[in-house]
């Protein structure tokens, strides 16, 4: 967790105490020892009030969602959405209330001429690299291009790919020339300098990596929307448009400029292709694609 992140959240703490809501954090993913989904599924884990959080496993594995589901508040309808990502799958889930979304987008050698259509890209069997295969990074492409362009295109792609641990791994893969293509999150993406990398946003989308926040019946709703718009306000907001290029949803949020300039065109799966990939035949594939 960045410094910026660890202030906001001490003067959360301090914002919610002075309204009579005692805030009880723990943290999970990058920095600590283990992911939320993983805890999760112990015998013995406590389930949060709150979930905020960008381990899609927790909301898109069927078996450990299924845990949580029933006891959910309709926190995708307590607060509004930005409308072009209210109307996409991103919102699909009424008890879901999207949060942040990290784009992902193609970088590449100068040199090279790619197709800036990503199934173009799969079809022609240009050898790509993506990262996060220890967070949801690379799973969130694979889900993205699977549910777009198909199972046979993604077994195709899967042939010609390589998966890195982290998404920045696939950044300098690209950078340092032992590799062509990257699709990275936008911010290192537009690291490129166009004389030795591009970059480029994808169509007809930048596959997706949302963030979501949940909450139990645990608390009180207006506790719940209490807290869920403290943790949307617009500076907090503001700070990782700007700095770190992810999408903010809050409806009035300020815009990522790359992302507003393509109309924030994101791909995410619809709940149809969920319904119709098991987590089990997902990963089966997915671990099929090279480990780098």
């Amino acid at each position: 967790m960045h410094r910026h992140e660890q202030a906001f959240l001490h003067d959360l703490e301090i914002r919610l105490s002075d309204l009579g809501i005692a805030l009880e954090l723990e943290c999970f993913g990058l920095g600590t020892p283990r992911r939320l989904s993983t805890y999760l599924q112990e015998k013995d884990a406590v389930l949060p009030d709150m979930i905020v959080s960008t381990d899609l496993e927790v909301f898109e594995n069927k078996a450990l969602y299924e845990r949580l589901e029933e006891d959910l508040l309709p926190a995708g309808e307590m607060l509004e959405t930005k409308p072009s990502i209210a109307e996409s799958s991103i919102a699909a889930n009424s008890k879901l209330l999207p949060y942040l979304i990290i784009p992902m987008a193609c970088c590449y050698k100068q040199e090279l001429c790619i197709p800036h259509e990503l199934g173009e890209l799969i079809e022609v069997g240009i050898p790509t690299i993506m990262g996060g295969y220890n967070n949801s990074g690379a799973t969130s492409i694979v889900k993205a291009l699977w549910s777009e362009f198909g199972q046979d295109a993604i077994e195709r792609y899967a042939r010609t790919s390589q998966v890195a641990d982290m998404p920045i791994q696939s950044f300098h893969a690209v950078r340092q020339g032992s590799e062509r293509v990257s699709i990275c999150p936008l911010l290192y993406a537009k690291r490129a300098d166009n004389e030795v990398l591009r970059m480029h946003y994808p169509t007809p989308g930048a596959p997706a990596l949302p963030s979501y926040i949940a909450a139990r019946q645990s608390i009180d709703p207006d506790v719940a929307g209490c807290v869920m718009e403290e943790m949307r306000d617009p500076e907090f907001m503001r700070s990782f448009a700007e700095n770190a290029s992810i999408e903010p949803c809050a409806k009035g949020s300020v815009d990522e400029r790359t992302c507003a300039e393509h109309e924030l065109q994101f791909l995410y799966p619809n709940q149809a292709w969920f319904d119709a990939v098991d987590s089990q035949s997902f990963f089966e594939l997915f671990n099929s694609i090279e480990r780098v």
